[in-house]
């Protein structure tokens, strides 16, 4: 059986995110079920967490700019996760992590960052979230 290679990519993500954990002296658990909405629980100093992990891509937008984008849901109408599933947000992008905390107000995909430098998010700036460069 051939895996597609977004499945080596999101893997490689899980344990990007979960040694940053790791490296902040965290206990990190990972679920026998991977398709849940839950990739790792981690044991933080108020308790315990759980984690889902997505892969940012880069979006060149029509003035021509990057843009750091990560899709929450498979499609631009439906939301593929409900406030409860998890308790952070942790997307990666190379070397770059952000963890953010569930947000109700998250649509379907978010935006990270931007070369633009007149770039002024719509909603929740994700930017202060970055925890890894």
């Amino acid at each position: 059986m051939k895996l597609d290679s977004s499945h080596f990519t999101g893997a490689s993500n899980e344990l990007r995110a979960a040694t940053y954990f790791l490296d902040k002296g965290c206990q990190v658990y990972l679920p026998l079920v991977q398709q849940g909405a839950v990739d790792l629980v981690v044991q933080l100093p108020e308790g315990l967490k759980r984690v889902q992990v997505k892969t940012a891509n880069v979006n060149r937008g029509y003035n021509k700019y990057d843009y750091i984008q990560c899709r929450i849901a498979s499609t631009s109408t439906v939301r593929a996760y409900s406030e409860g599933d998890f308790d952070l947000l942790a997307v990666v992008h190379g070397t770059a992590l952000w963890v953010i905390p569930w947000d109700t107000s998250m649509g379907t995909s978010i935006c990270l960052e931007s070369t633009n430098p007149d770039y002024k998010p719509r909603g929740r700036d994700y930017r202060g979230f970055k925890v890894c460069h």
